[in-house]
């Protein structure tokens, strides 16, 4: 009835055919090959998105630059305008304005006022006692160490201090020699 040549045929033909409609299908329909397509739409469209930014980082440059040296020429144009009317303007009057910078010739034209400078003063309010804003220890807080007053703000308190200190030390080495000797230096040093 059937011939085995025609059965045969039919049956590869429907094997080629059948083999072919899969993998058409199989490669459309596979989540990766999908994936694998959207991640290339998206990784075009980055690349061009950053060639536009690109593009429009390099065109703000160029325009930034025109506009500089268009400011350059300006101001260049200002200078040349000034120091023409400085130039014309200006004839003969040079002399005196060099006069007046080289000072006066001798100290009989300097102004006594000029002569007589004193320190600023410190007119800053201030309670009794306390020192003010021009003072040098001015702020500055002093640490309470043994043998010390806190807050010594004057120069004289301060030496009092160095000196007891000295004093209570040398009565601590009192059988040591040196320790006078050494003493009498920090006091000459102080």
């Amino acid at each position: 009835m059937y011939s085995i040549d025609i059965l045969i045929g039919t049956g590869l033909c429907a094997l080629v055919v059948g083999g072919l409609l899969g993998m058409l299908f199989g490669r459309n329909s596979t989540a990766g090959s999908q994936q694998a397509r959207e991640l290339e739409k998206r990784i075009d469209q980055l690349t061009r998105d950053k060639r536009a930014y690109e593009n429009r980082v390099t065109e703000h440059f160029v325009e930034t630059a025109d506009r500089l040296n268009a400011l350059t020429d300006m101001y260049r144009g200002i200078h040349e305008h000034l120091a023409e009317g400085a130039s014309t303007l200006c004839v003969g009057k040079n002399d005196v304005s060099v006069k007046r910078l080289a000072g006066p010739a001798d100290d009989s034209e300097v102004p006594q006022e000029s002569l007589n400078i004193e320190q600023p003063r410190d007119y800053a309010p201030k309670a009794e006692g306390e020192t003010g804003m021009l003072n040098e220890s001015f702020g500055i807080e002093r640490e309470s160490t043994p043998g010390t007053r806190q807050g010594a703000a004057s120069a004289e308190e301060a030496e009092d201090v160095v000196e007891e200190t000295t004093a209570e030390a040398g009565e601590a080495d009192s059988g040591s020699e040196t320790a006078g000797e050494e003493d009498g230096e920090r006091k000459e040093t102080a």
